[in-house]
């Protein structure tokens, strides 16, 4: 048994049936990819699978745990972590500050609200652990000599870091990463596949990650899922995914590594 489990998880907006019967076995230390066309469902199985939407059938294991319809601040303190394909940083804050936000969920569980209000010796310590932590992920990040800096004011692509950065501040096992190319430049595309095959081994993660950039899916991932309206038509190595006819008919239209040399 892996370390995320989806069985036939459907999801119903009314009439409109969003995601069908979808299945997921994620293995530990994979780094797997769910691709498909706009609207083929992928966002909102990553919004069931962190809590934001119940499904309408079918359950969600994290651990062994069934996780199905948990709160997603509950999810989180579980040990998965997400970003989001519109970039949600607080941007009027310092970069350390945004991390520092992501470790305070640790802090809530070892002190008590008199201790914070009162500072105590014990959260004082808790806090400065936390600093440390927060510097190190920058570090790991290439953010720490911007840390000063207010987040609106990085590069796009060093927002996408922060972004990563803090969701690794709550240290956890299965990251979910929504787009994470989106609107990087080719440069920043390229140092992007390194980065990620590279926190995957430095923090022992597990991730699963959509995206539309073909360079990324076919040189980050171990395992492709393809849906097409709610339904996954395709699952294999990326040589599996790019030579299968109904990827290329229902989501390329051309083939995958004509895409992939653009």
């Amino acid at each position: 048994m892996g370390i995320l489990q989806a069985e036939q998880i459907t999801m119903q907006f009314g009439g409109l049936t969003a995601v069908k019967d979808f299945c997921l076995d994620l293995k530990q230390g994979e780094l797997a990819g769910l691709i498909g066309p706009n609207g083929a469902g992928k966002t909102t199985i990553f919004n069931m699978i962190t809590g934001f939407y119940k499904p309408t059938s079918g359950r969600i294991y994290f651990g062994g745990r069934d996780i199905t319809g948990l709160r997603p601040d509950k999810v989180v303190g579980l040990g998965i972590a997400r970003t989001f394909q519109n970039i949600r940083l607080l941007a009027n804050l310092s970069v350390l500050d945004n991390v520092m936000i992501g470790r305070h969920l640790h802090l809530s569980k070892h002190t008590t609200f008199v201790e914070g209000v009162l500072r105590l010796p014990r959260y004082r310590r808790e806090e400065e652990s936390m600093y440390d932590q927060a510097i190190r992920l920058l570090k790991a990040v290439g953010l720490e000599d911007v840390k000063g800096e207010k987040a609106g004011s990085l590069p796009y692509g060093q927002q996408r870091r922060l972004e990563i950065a803090r969701a690794l501040a709550t240290t956890p096992q299965l990251l979910l990463l929504d787009e994470p190319a989106a609107g990087m430049n080719p440069n920043e595309t390229k140092d992007l596949i390194e980065f990620i095959a590279r926190i995957r081994d430095e923090f022992d993660l597990t991730i699963l990650l959509i995206e539309h950039d073909m360079k990324v899916v076919m040189g980050v991932c171990e395992r492709i899922l393809v849906l097409d309206h709610g339904i996954t038509i395709s699952e294999g190595t990326p040589e599996v995914v790019q030579n299968d006819e109904k990827v290329i008919t229902a989501y390329l239209g051309v083939d995958v590594d004509d895409v992939a040399a653009q």
